[in-house]
């Protein structure tokens, strides 16, 4: 049976603080689980963040001999019987160790919540960045001398959906306009079809926001009055040769 996640141990993985047992079973583990592996990579990025953060310093000379020196009353205290002393100075250190270890831990989570909260800030100026300028297309394209406009008729298949296609002056070319549409998983999207004497010519694909918003260039294969009809449906969004699904928005040609 395929073992549990391990993302629980990936904080002390990434600090180096595992048993060596233990980490080989993380390792182990993270060679089969493609849902831990990003996991880790994440939290190994973030260690080496916050080791980045603290400054790099070479200890003095007299520095060893210090430790060495406070070492040495230690043991002989131990050899003397005073274990006691020894066995709390080693709980002490323990459970300074652990502190130092939470501390570790609670930051270095703290590191990754900031660097997603980065990304979907990142995603969401790409977006609004993405709306804007297509925002100045159609209005653009609706100031156009001569634009003529096709209203779509809903289907039924996306009750909301509404649609238009935006023509130019020489029927060249148009802006299909969509609002109210389903978004769609990230391998799907809405191909447009161009329709001559019952044959289909793809004019493209594109996407929706989460409002339904959507639009697309189209350049004819022919000239617009040559059109019978348009039609949209889902397919994947690298485009399908012929339509697979039924239309969610149509118009006819006149």
């Amino acid at each position: 049976m395929r073992s549990p996640h391990i993302e629980d141990l990936l904080p002390a993985y990434a600090l180096g603080a595992l048993e060596p047992a233990e980490r080989q079973a993380v390792e182990e583990h993270l060679e089969e689980c493609a849902y831990c592996t990003p996991l880790a990579r994440e939290q190994l990025e973030a260690a080496a963040a916050l080791a980045s953060l603290a400054p790099s310093a070479i200890p003095p000379v007299y520095l060893r001999d210090r430790i060495l020196a406070k070492a040495r009353p230690a043991r002989v205290s131990w050899r003397a019987g005073h274990s006691p002393w020894l066995r709390w100075s080693t709980a002490g250190y323990a459970v300074a160790a652990s502190l130092g270890l939470l501390f570790l831990g609670i930051l270095l989570q703290a590191t990754l919540d900031l660097q997603r909260e980065v990304r979907t800030l990142r995603q969401q100026n790409t977006d609004l960045f993405s709306m804007i300028n297509d925002q100045r297309t159609l209005t653009y394209v609706a100031a156009t001398p001569g634009v003529e406009t096709l209203l779509l008729e809903n289907t039924g298949q996306v009750p909301k959906a509404r649609g238009m296609l935006m023509v130019s002056q020489d029927r060249t070319w148009g802006m299909v306009v969509s609002q109210g549409l389903e978004p769609l998983r990230e391998s799907m999207g809405y191909q447009v079809w161009l329709i001559k004497d019952g044959e289909r010519t793809s004019g493209g694909v594109f996407k929706v926001d989460q409002m339904g918003n959507g639009q697309l260039y189209v350049r004819y294969p022919t000239s617009y009055n040559e059109l019978s009809g348009i039609g949209i449906t889902k397919e994947p969004y690298e485009g399908s040769p012929g339509p697979t699904s039924p239309p969610v928005l149509t118009g006819k040609v006149q």
